[in-house]
């Protein structure tokens, strides 16, 4: 475990959480400067306290320590899933061009963008969004 990602995470953690250090210690039943050794680097915790940190904020062991798989293979294909995705989206507009639904064009066109702004990954989304469908009909 890098106890430096894990110090800097749980502090981050503690700090949207809005609780003090204090507070972390009463919460969690530890010490008095037990959580501020926690978060300096100085101590790393028992896994039944790594458990109950990690309960406590709702994240997984993985996401406090840092953990990274070696192998892609578990790994979604986000970038396949999100080509797909677009793909479906746009096949949808043509059609709902075909039949003159400007109310659905605009909905499918607004989502792409909600979707584009809000993850900042669907680049083709956003793109997409900005597309212009010429009248096949």
């Amino acid at each position: 475990m890098n106890i430096s990602y894990f110090g800097n995470k749980i502090k981050e953690l503690r700090k949207q959480f809005r609780k003090t250090q204090r507070d972390m210690a009463r919460d969690l039943n530890l010490g008095q400067g037990g959580w501020s050794k926690y978060e300096h680097g100085k101590h790393i915790p028992s896994l039944t306290v790594a458990v109950q940190i990690a309960d406590y904020f709702h994240v997984s062991l993985d996401e406090l320590t840092g953990r990274r798989l070696k192998s892609d293979k578990n790994k979604p294909d986000i970038k396949n899933s999100v080509e797909a995705f677009c793909e479906i989206m746009e096949n949808l507009i043509i059609i709902m061009h075909e039949q003159k639904r400007p109310d659905i064009i605009e909905a499918l066109r607004g989502l792409l963008k909600d979707i584009a702004e809000r993850r900042g990954v669907v680049k083709v989304a956003k793109k997409m969004s900005r597309k212009k469908y010429k009248n096949t009909a």
